[in-house]
């Protein structure tokens, strides 16, 4: 797995330009903690919502809007952070904790991106682990199947 770092970022700060796009929303999920932040090109309209989706119980937030205009750069800067092709894959990689995140330990998230036309242009970006935590003991995640 890639572990790869991210420039400081305040939380209250949104993004200024496509290129910062990935730090801003490595830094949210962080904050937030485990979950996901996600997106989807609307079929009509100028602005696309990014949701943060807690994974416990699915509750939503959303973290910024960006113009449809700039959606697709949008995915593509984040695919390249993630060393993705820009227009469709996945990735699983970690994150070096920064200076002001709650735990200083690596973060580790999934990634899963179509910027495809003929397919949709989407993200879905969860924060999955964090290492040295169990931030979802007793949750759902935290049962274990037995094979007969």
């Amino acid at each position: 797995m890639n572990v790869f770092s991210v420039k400081p970022w305040p939380v209250e700060l949104l993004p200024n330009e496509v290129r910062s796009v990935p730090d801003f929303f490595i830094h949210r999920l962080a904050h937030h903690g485990i979950g996901r932040i996600e997106a989807q090109m609307p079929d009509a309209g100028e602005i696309v919502p990014w949701r943060y989706v807690r994974t416990r119980t699915g509750e939503q937030e959303e973290v910024v809007q960006l113009p449809t205009v700039l959606f697709r750069a949008a995915l593509a800067r984040v695919a390249m952070f993630a060393g993705i092709d820009r227009y469709c894959g996945q990735a699983i990689f970690g994150v070096e904790p920064a200076a002001n995140w709650a735990i200083a330990a690596i973060h580790r998230f999934s990634l899963f991106i179509c910027n495809e036309p003929q397919m949709g242009f989407w993200i879905r970006l969860y924060l999955y682990r964090i290492d040295g935590s169990q931030p979802l003991t007793g949750g759902r995640s935290n049962r274990t199947a037995k094979l007969h």
